[in-house]
């Protein structure tokens, strides 16, 4: 880990509109992430943890307060930089893998290198290392329509880091995986975060705790607490 922020987050709220009512989803978060570290969110269903993420990668902007990126405040940013920001440096693992499924497993990997403009011919060799190294490689070929669900979260997880993002953003990355399978790639995600790169993770699952450097809770918006992994939070 270095002593260098890669993303700095200063007394953000971010607030959605229901009917009438303005509701506070996110409240007054100051948090800063480090180059080489990794962060576990934890929290219950609705507690924030999610739209949190959603801001530290761009996916949304803040109603008050500010996002820096590697020194570069956001909200000063246009759309277009925002979004060649998010292409080339942010790596994503949501939920639900989101594959296109008539493509095959190679050809979702490859996407995020078409839209960052990498060159066709090298795109090839780099999408079977990481599908090499999430264990898919054997399915490149195959539709991902035709994998089953850990197969599939796998192949998001190598569409996440083909680009070699200097920021890995993950919900809930090792949901659809079994207990080992999950453990092999929650260490390759961390061990990735001590490359230089920064790792967020949210996650329900306290084994895999222990494998980050921090751990933060979140309840109603807030972030209520962060510790070392070695102690998280109290659990």
């Amino acid at each position: 880990m270095t002593s260098e922020p890669l993303v700095e987050m200063r007394r953000v709220v971010r607030r959605i509109t229901a009917g009438s009512d303005s509701i506070a989803i996110v409240r007054d978060v100051d948090l800063t992430v480090l180059r080489g570290q990794s962060l576990a969110i934890l929290g219950a269903s609705g507690s924030g943890k999610s739209s949190l993420l959603e801001l530290i990668g761009t996916l949304s902007r803040p109603t008050s307060g500010r996002v820096l990126f590697d020194g570069a405040d956001l909200s000063a940013m246009p759309e277009r930089g925002i979004l060649a920001l998010r292409r080339r440096r942010i790596g994503f693992v949501f939920q639900s893998a989101n594959l296109i499924d008539h493509l095959t497993a190679a050809a979702n990997v490859a996407l995020p290198l078409a839209y960052a403009g990498v060159a066709r011919s090298a795109r090839p060799a780099r999408v079977r290392h990481w599908l090499d190294r999430v264990g898919i490689g054997p399915l490149a070929s195959r539709p991902v329509a035709r994998l089953s669900g850990g197969e599939r979260q796998r192949v998001a997880i190598a569409r996440a880091l083909v680009n070699e993002p200097d920021l890995i953003l993950a919900d809930e990355p090792t949901g659809s995986l079994d207990q080992a399978t999950g453990q092999e790639i929650m260490r390759l995600l961390v061990g990735l975060a001590q490359q230089r790169r920064a790792l967020v993770v949210v996650t329900h699952d306290m084994a895999h705790v222990r494998q980050f450097d921090r751990v933060a809770r979140m309840d109603l918006g807030r972030l209520i607490a962060m510790d070392h992994a070695a102690d998280p939070c109290g659990a």
